[in-house]
This record gives structure tokens, sequence and C-alpha cells, in this order.
């Protein structure tokens, strides 16, 4: 087997085990105590509180183990192609968020899950008779790409719409426009 496939292969395993992991850590992480606030005085509290669950801390160990097939797959194939299979993880994290039933999620989230998977199998068959290339892009191309990635940034922070919680991300505060409502409100 080229050392491709089996790159692809430890970057599909790190996907399962990570995004698996994810959710366990969560389920362990929910089943504690509520945990005491941080406190620059006491910065080690929530970590003991963490460290000391069996639960939490295999979940974490598998997380480790699934990072380090992920290094793993990056030293044997392309980075574009690791990505690419470490996506599918979206699919693995909503099939253990619903328990193993796909009919309990909602039916956006189904179609999200389905459409995700459909475009990992639609890059695997672009994959096949294909030979291996490896060039730089061409500077226009990296700063017409960015640009487009910057501006659908900027305008999806700018404008009020459903979608306008991603500027949390950025700016937490609540941001008010002149004559008009808020874009993001403080909770």
């Amino acid at each position: 087997m080229p050392p491709v496939w089996i790159g692809l292969t430890l970057a599909f395993a790190s996907a399962l085990v990570t995004n698996t992991a994810y959710s366990l850590e969560h389920d362990a992480a929910s089943a504690l105590p509520p945990l005491p606030p941080l406190s620059p005085r006491r910065p080690f509290r929530s970590a003991k509180l963490l460290l000391r669950d069996r639960r939490w801390l295999t979940a974490f160990a598998a997380e480790t183990a699934g990072w380090l097939m992920y290094v793993a797959a990056l030293r044997l194939a392309p980075l574009a192609l690791v990505q690419a299979v470490a996506a599918s993880g979206i699919a693995v994290l909503a099939f253990a968020t619903a328990r193993g039933h796909p009919s309990r999620l909602a039916r956006h989230e189904q179609a999200a899950v389905v459409l995700a998977v459909a475009g990992l199998v639609l890059l695997a068959l672009s994959l096949v008779s294909t030979a291996e290339s490896d060039h730089h892009p061409q500077a226009i191309g990296v700063i017409i790409w960015l640009a487009a990635c910057g501006g659908g940034a900027a305008l999806l922070i700018a404008e009020p719409t459903r979608f306008a919680r991603a500027a949390s991300l950025v700016c937490p505060r609540r941001i008010a426009r002149p004559g008009g409502r808020a874009a993001i409100r403080r909770r």
C-alpha cells in the first residue's frame, strides 16, 4: 500500500478517535459538579477536578492519541488530503452527539452531515488515477483567495443577519448601529 493511502487511513482513524473523544470529554465534564470559577489566585482548581475524573482523563488520552495519528498522517500524505479526510470528523461528531441515532438530529443537521460526507466521497473519487504533483500556487491566486475569505468574514460581521453570531468570536461586546438594531446582544 502506498504511503499516501496509509496516511489517509491514519487521518480517517484520527478523525474517528478525536471527535469521539471530544464528545466523551464533554459528557464527562457535564457530569461533574459545577466547576468553580477560575481566578488568578487558584488557576488549577478546574484542572484538578477534570484530571481526577477517570472518564474525562480516558477521553483526553484518546484525543491525544488521535492527534498523534494526525501528525503521523501528515508525515505520510499531503496536508490538503489529510485535512479533507479529517473533515469527516464532523459526521462522526454529529453521530456521537446523536448517540448513534441520526434521527435525533434536526433535519438541517442531517442535511449538513449528508452534504459533508457526499463532498468527501466526491473528493475520494477525484483522487482515482491521479498522479502526485507538488508545486507552489501563483501569488495572485493566493491573494484573491485571502481577499475573498476576509471580505466574506467582514460581511458576516458587519451585516446583522442570523449569521451575525460569528461576530461574537471577534468582538463579544454589543455593537449598535446608528438607527438600527444591535448586531450582537450582550449575554
